[in-house]
Order: C-alpha cells, then sequence, then structure tokens
C-alpha cells in the first residue's frame, strides 16, 4: 500500500514535484512522472530522546564528581539521584517520524523541511546537475528547542525564519558553504515570541506577520522583533493561513477555523479591522461529511476549517485579468476558487465573488500552484484511504490544468496526463502495510480549543 503525500510543492517553472510522504522526501519530473531524486529520513526519536537524557545524565554526574572532590566526602543520601531515561505511558500521545513542513526557497536553491522525530530543520542544496538523485546533496540539519510547524526564507535567501509549537520564531543564517557547517558555531536567534502555538509566517516589506493559535495576527519589525507594529483583530478561532497575493502586495488574506475568509488592507497602517469578511459556508457546507461533525453539546450540526489559501493571476478567454483565489477546506473533496474584484481598495471597497467549485472523486490532502505565463495549473494530493483500497496502483496525485477557451480549470484526463499522474503514484518510495502506519494527514482542525483536542 502506498502511503499518500502528506505535503507538495512545485518549482516555478512546473517542471518539478516535491513530495513528501511520512517520512521520505522525493522529487519527480512533471513531464514524465519520473522519480529523479529521494530521500529517507532515518533518524528515530526515540534514538534522540535517549542521547539527549544521555547528555544530561553525564552532566549530571559530572557535576556531582566535582562536589564530592571539593568536599573530600562521598555523596549525601539527600542529594540528587540519577535519573533514569523516561520511558512514555501507555497515556503519552503517539510521535510520528514524519516530515511535517516543507518549501522551496525563494531562489528555489534550497529545500527546507522540517521533522518531527527530532525537532529538526534541514536544508538542502539541491544538485539539480545530478540526473541520478537531486537530494544527494549538501544538508544541513538544525536542531531546535522544540517542534517547528512554519518555515519560510527571506527574499534573497540568507535567512530561514522558523515558528515551533510554543509560539517562538527563530532566524536561522543559510551558509554559502555547507561543507565546513557546524550548528553549533552557527546557532539560531530568537526573533520573537508569542503566547500560543505558531500557525503561519510571511514577511512583508520590514515586518514579521505571524498568526498563532489564539486567534492574533501579529506584525513586528523584522530588524527590531521587540517592536511590535501592529495586531489585526477580527478572528474568533484559530487562524492557520496566511497570503498575500502577487496581484496586490497591499492585501493580506486569512483564514482558519472561521466559517469566513478575512481579507486585510496593509497599506492603512492604522487599521486593524477586516475590510471584508466572506463568507464560504453556503458553497461548502453541502459538501461537508461525518468527518465535520462535532460533538452535540455544542450546538452546532457540522463545522469545517480551511487549511491553505493560494493565489493566482491569469487571463481569462477575453484577455482580461482574473485574480484568483484557491481554498482548500480540510477533509473535503471540494476546492473553492474564488474571484477578487478590486473596486475601491484605497477606500476598503473589493467584491469576491464565487468564480469556480472542484469536486473530486477523492479528498483533497494538499495542494501546489503553478503559475506562469504557459503553465497555469493546481497539482494536489489527494487521498483514498477510506475507499478500502489497498492496491499500489492507486492515484495520488490530481492535476488541474486552467483552460483558457473556458477560463476554467479542468481535471487532466488525457492520456498522456493519465500517464503521469500514475507514474508518480507508483514511483512513490513509501510504502505501508496498512492504515494504521499511515502518519496524520489532516491536522488542522486540532488546533480548535476542545476537551477532545
Amino acid at each position: 500500500m502506498k502511503h499518500p503525500f502528506q505535503l507538495v510543492v512545485s518549482n516555478s517553472k512546473g517542471t518539478l514535484l516535491f513530495c513528501a510522504a511520512k517520512n521520505t522526501l522525493q522529487i519527480f519530473d512533471l513531464q514524465n512522472g519520473h522519480l529523479i531524486g529521494s530521500w529517507v529520513d532515518s533518524v528515530d526519536h526515540k534514538t534522540v530522546m535517549e542521547q539527549q537524557h544521555q547528555k544530561k545524565i553525564n552532566a549530571l554526574k559530572l557535576h556531582q564528581q566535582d562536589l564530592a572532590e571539593i568536599s573530600h566526602e562521598k555523596p549525601a543520601n539527600g542529594r540528587k539521584k540519577i535519573p533514569k531515561i523516561p520511558v512514555p505511558g501507555s497515556g503519552a500521545p503517539q510521535i510520528y517520524n514524519y516530515i511535517r513542513c516543507l518549501i522551496l526557497s525563494n531562489s528555489e536553491k534550497f529545500l527546507v523541511i522540517t521533522t518531527d522525530s527530532d525537532k529538526a530543520a534541514i536544508i538542502f542544496k539541491l544538485d539539480y546537475s545530478n540526473k541520478l538523485n537531486i537530494l544527494d546533496c549538501a544538508t544541513i540539519r538544525h536542531l531546535f528547542p522544540k517542534r517547528p510547524c512554519s518555515i519560510l526564507t527571506t527574499p534573497n535567501d540568507d535567512f530561514l525564519i522558523l515558528g515551533d509549537k510554543f509560539g517562538d520564531v527563530y532566524k536561522l543564517k543559510i551558509p554559502e558553504n555547507f561543507t565546513d557547517y557546524n550548528p553549533i558555531n552557527n546557532s539560531y536567534t530568537l526573533l520573537l515570541g508569542h503566547v500560543s502555538m505558531l500557525t503561519d509566517l510571511l514577511l512583508w516589506n520590514q515586518s514579521v506577520i505571524s498568526a498563532d493559535r489564539d486567534e492574533h495576527i501579529r506584525f513586528s519589525n523584522f530588524n527590531n522583533p521587540f517592536i511590535i507594529e501592529n495586531f489585526l483583530f477580527g478572528h474568533t478561532q484559530f487562524i492557520s493561513s496566511l497570503n498575500i497575493p502577487k496581484f496586490n502586495n497591499n492585501l493580506l488574506i486569512s483564514a482558519g477555523g472561521d466559517q469566513q475568509i478575512f481579507f486585510w488592507n496593509l497599506s492603512q497602517t492604522h487599521q486593524n479591522h477586516p475590510i471584508l469578511k466572506f463568507d464560504i459556508k453556503p458553497f461548502i457546507y453541502p459538501y461537508l461529511n461525518k468527518n465535520h461533525s462535532i460533538p452535540k453539546r455544542f450546538l452546532k450540526t457540522k463545522e469545517f476549517s480551511i487549511s491553505q489559501i493560494k493565489t493566482v493571476s491569469l487571463t481569462s478567454n477575453d484577455n482580461s485579468i482574473l485574480n484568483l483565489m484557491i481554498v482548500l477546506i480540510e477533509q473535503t473533496n471540494v476546492l473553492l476558487i474564488l474571484k477578487y474584484n478590486e473596486l475601491d481598495f484605497a477606500n476598503n471597497k473589493i467584491k469576491i465573488d464565487l468564480f469556480q467549485l472542484i469536486q473530486s472523486q477523492n479528498t483533497f490532502i494538499n495542494l501546489s500552484i503553478i503559475n506562469n505565463i504557459n503553465n497555469n495549473k493546481i497539482i494536489s494530493s489527494i487521498s483514498n484511504v477510506n475507499n478500502d483500497n489497498t492496491n499500489d496502483n492507486v492515484k495520488l496525485v490530481e492535476i488541474y490544468n486552467f483552460n483558457q477557451s473556458s477560463s476554467q480549470f479542468e481535471l487532466l484526463t488525457n492520456a498522456d496526463n493519465i500517464q503521469i499522474t500514475s507514474q508518480i503514484s507508483n514511483n512513490n518510495i513509501c510504502n505501508i502495510n496498512s492504515k494504521k502506519d499511515l502518519v496524520p494527514l489532516f491536522t488542522i482542525n486540532q488546533l480548535r480549543k476542545r476537551s477532545e483536542h
């Protein structure tokens, strides 16, 4: 049984697809579906935990020896005992060895992932000339105190910006020379901190925009991060996705556990309330399923979470410009595509309309967008584990192409494209025995503050 891809990212040209399946990283050629790069994270979290605690134990032993030598006495019974390596109890949450984050840097020279096993960020200096394995390249692995959950690189790829589950944001220098890199001599710098889990990060002008589980959107000065420039208020649930579209650099789009998508005017620095809340419940509610049911005590029948928002700018059949937003609702088989109309942005007048609703036979997991002059596609990883199909020849990827004639995204169904998606699925090297071996594919709704989460 093939493990689905929990993360997918394409390069700007639309020729390569970077995928994460459990603890494996794979690169596919989008022209033929061939596997041209692979890497497996072999670090085991139990080994990492034992090593970390062994260091503490050794340090404590040395400290007690020093005390004994100074006092010339045997250690008293009241002194600290050497602790044992902790063993998780039966009720402890399971720690998965999987890739949580995956990004391609702005220059596309670096591929960055984060791992849950050892709370690390791994930077690959991609070797595109290696025809056998692009991922057989120089790498650096840097450990962090808590598990990273959001990453990005600065515009010139000088630094990696990383947020973790405890709300801290760090800055790590990306070295030019990976060969002589020493993590001890190249430590990270703490930029800022939230009081709850970080969910997404953006850079805008000279500001770091950070969102968290507590409905906060914060603007901090990048060079002087102790200076908080602004807060944006309006969300009542967690925030999972931030997006600043290329078609308007002063527009911020945010979404998460609310039923609306929020739009903010960043050009008005004094403005800290949304200029528009667009309710998507009427479009999405008919497609919700049993996975969106909630306990009766909340007096609701179903709820949904927005996991991703992507933006594109396209040319329609009448040569007009289409500014679109692709919205992924977690654990559904639909993609909501909205059209952005800028009426009078200076006076906070914008209009959002439903442009298209894509429905699949499978559940969408993750999205990547190709948006250039000659190539405009939506690439989605899909899950069909609910179909009880253990056949290795299942489809794991769907590609939707923008048809300029009809001005719609259409699933590629010709023989060549079916062959490509089949090749990608079949060439996936991550095999599992059963559904029990799946890592969490849908984690956004768990950000809700309820006892069951």
